[in-house]
């Protein structure tokens, strides 16, 4: 997970590399043409750099340099520079007020280290950028630092290259037995310092090659038994990665995953991805097919596995079978609506009657509604707590507006056809948005590109409950249903007094209301909001939001005054 900055070693090389194309007199030229665009503010900076300096002085005296930054730590630590938390109006939030003159001392430490590294001390360089890492690191409670922003943002140093030069200084100077302890050490406590570094950081942190990447390489793989039964970092991984295509790209990666395919099978998706990216899509086809014939059958790994063959062999057959398996190795939403997308209703329907116990219940409902089986869909929702529908996995909000939709189907043409209902069944959506596909990358969302152009579940369960095909006897059981889903969840709500669920008890009641409007006119939903309002005499906040959502339905009228 390199970052994206030109590290100092690839800069000198360009700079040398284009300056060679000039002779003596060019050079001139562009550096007066430089010179002369330069604001005021920068023209004595400018003629500096033609000032000789000599070597004493540009390397810090070490002592100094550190017992600097152990008094610059203690007063951090002391909190000094922090007067009080307060609201910020500009931020909209609360954040930590001080004297944030501690960003010019510390952006002057770190330029002091910078000298230590480019004056080739490289013990006193580790030494001072360690440390001031470490200072950094304090912030991770946010009580240690003032300002607007985080420490590493409020700074002018680039602390991703200060970390990728403190990494290799680290690994310059440890023992062959201890750098890469030394290294793994480093990446646990700087994680959440500055931005991510890789090993194209490190090594392109100075001019000069660093000597012994290949062993560094089989040195960090000899070490993972040690770390059985810990799930490597996102940054580990990625480094890890780095360190296994350095010398054989990514056959080295499919080497390595080969390897720990026990311990870490997320390798074999990062083994495709590097396939891909070389475009050898015929390898990495075959990469997925040994990948999904030795990873387990449950599982994001073997889900990410399916999803990234889907697209490297053609054939309507093959994205079937993409589909399924990624469904059934870690059912999502997203990976329901790509199934729902790409098979027929028989295939929809083996997949019902193959559903996981494993699989999350709103999921496993969704999945049931697809394959015609409403009336199993219920039983799912009558076996669930009446609380919880805001929870991703209850069953729910999927459930009970299917139930409307379905009691009500011959009247699905109607433009205003259950706003309520279908409302509430929107719901089912928002966790789909939020979905993480890329187990691997809770970061990366690019996963979630194919399944945005995809029919939206709510609208596959809408269609689908409109034209189910029921008995009077059917429609009017799931009805039944679905009202006495509504009346347990308002009673639970209301009696509970979970007063910030009033407004969702509410809508459920006019949606359940909307329906047998529908059926049997307004005059018979009227009564029935009536009972519900008269049913909670005391609870006048629940009242006033059933009240307020009726006002809202184009299909209800206001209820009667009370009687008193």
């Amino acid at each position: 997970m390199p970052s994206d900055h030109l590290g100092l070693g690839p800069f000198l090389s360009q700079v040398r590399s284009r300056a060679d194309k000039f002779d003596a007199e060019e050079l001139r030229a562009l550096l007066l043409a430089h010179a002369e665009s330069l604001e005021p503010a920068a023209r004595a900076p400018f003629l500096s750099m033609f000032t000789p300096v000599p070597a004493s002085a540009r390397t810090p005296d070490g002592r100094t340099l550190l017992d600097d930054i152990a008094a610059f730590a203690g007063r951090i630590r002391c909190e000094e520079y922090v007067d009080g938390w307060g609201w910020d109006d500009d931020l909209h939030d609360e954040r930590n007020w001080g004297d944030e003159s501690w960003v010019i001392e510390m952006d002057e430490l770190f330029a002091r280290a910078a000298a230590a590294f480019l004056g080739s001390d490289r013990h006193l360089a580790r030494d001072a950028y360690c440390e001031l890492l470490d200072v950094l690191g304090l912030d991770e409670d946010g009580g240690s630092f003032c300002g607007a922003l985080p420490p590493d943002e409020m700074l002018q140093t680039d602390i991703a290259e200060a970390k990728a030069r403190a990494l290799r200084l680290l690994f310059e100077t440890a023992t062959p037995a201890e750098r890469v302890d030394t290294l793994a050490a480093a990446f646990n406590d700087w994680r959440y310092v500055g931005g991510p570094v890789g090993l194209r950081d490190i090594l392109e942190a100075r001019p000069e090659a660093l000597p012994d990447v290949d062993a560094l390489a089989e040195e960090w793989v000899a070490r993972l038994p040690s770390q059985r039964g810990r799930s490597l970092q996102r940054d580990e991984r990625a480094f890890l990665i780095e360190l296994a295509s350095w010398s054989d790209g990514p056959d080295g990666v499919g080497a390595l995953a080969r390897r720990c395919r026990e311990d870490m099978p997320e390798l074999f998706v990062a083994w495709v991805d590097a396939l891909a990216a070389a475009g050898r899509e015929r390898d990495a086809a075959a990469a997925c097919t040994e990948a999904l014939d030795l990873v387990k059958a449950f599982g994001a790994v073997r889900a990410e596995l399916a999803e990234r063959y889907a697209p490297l062999v053609e054939g309507p057959g093959h994205r079937v079978f993409c589909a399924s398996t990624a469904w059934r190795a870690a059912p999502t939403a997203a990976r329901l609506r790509r199934l729902a997308a790409c098979c027929e209703d028989a295939t929809i329907v083996a997949e019902a009657d193959a559903i996981a116990v494993a699989t999350p219940p709103r999921l496993a409902a969704a999945l049931l509604v697809l394959a015609g089986r409403i009336d199993d869909a219920s039983a799912l929702l009558r076996r669930s707590d009446p609380l919880g529908w805001s929870r991703s996995d209850h069953p729910g909000p999927a459930v009970v507006p299917v139930l409307l939709i379905a009691a009500t189907a011959p009247d699905a043409g109607k433009a205003d056809y259950l706003p309520a209902a279908t409302a509430l069944l929107s719901t089912v959506d928002e966790p789909d948005r939020r979905e993480l596909v890329h187990a691997l990358d809770p970061d990366d969302d690019s996963g979630l590109a194919e399944s945005e152009a995809l029919v939206e579940l709510s609208a596959l369960l809408c269609a689908r409950a409109a034209t189910a095909s029921g008995t009077p006897k059917q429609r009017a059981r799931w009805l039944c249903d679905a009202r006495a889903a509504t009346d347990a969840r308002v009673a639970a709500i209301v009696t509970a007094k979970h007063r910030g669920a009033y407004d969702r008890a509410a809508q459920l009641a006019t949606a359940h209301a909307e329906a047998v409007a529908a059926l049997d006119g307004t005059s018979a939903a009227t009564a029935i909001l009536t009972a519900l309002r008269d049913r909670y005499p005391r609870h006048v906040a629940f009242r006033s939001a059933l009240e307020g959502a009726i006002r809202r339905s184009p299909r209800l009228s206001p209820l009667p005054s009370r009687r008193r």
